[in-house]
């Protein structure tokens, strides 16, 4: 891991750097993109880019409303089914997933012996 500080400063470096280092073990180009496009989305951004925006941001606890409407919307439309009732099973999977960020960061944290604070984790 490049850019290990990024898990809790937070920063754009890793984003460039990523699709590199994925496809150098051997990761398909279209995967390896992922990498790169998780943290700059758009309405135009394909639903798998957003999902994978949307996965980055509850991972860490983050919710962004506009960014799970939109794929709410997506997937409603992908499934034929109404909306309201995508974002009602959506909210509640991504709740159960942001409820144990902060256990994550700690421990992806501590694995790689990020200094945070005064502190070594």
């Amino acid at each position: 891991m490049l850019h290990p500080e990024e898990i809790s400063t937070g920063g754009k470096r890793h984003e460039a750097d990523g699709p590199g280092l994925l496809v150098a073990i051997g990761v398909s180009p279209y995967l390896a993109r992922f990498a790169n496009t998780h943290g700059s989305w758009s309405p135009a951004s394909r639903c798998e880019d957003l999902l994978v925006s949307l996965s980055d941001q509850i991972w860490k606890g983050r919710r962004d409303q506009e960014l799970a409407n939109l794929v709410t919307d997506k997937v409603a439309r992908m499934c034929h089914r109404e909306p309201r009732f995508c974002f009602l099973e959506l909210d509640h999977i991504l709740a159960q997933i942001a409820s144990h960020a902060e256990e994550r960061l700690e421990y992806s944290l501590k694995e790689l012996g990020v200094v945070v604070g005064s502190r070594k984790t």
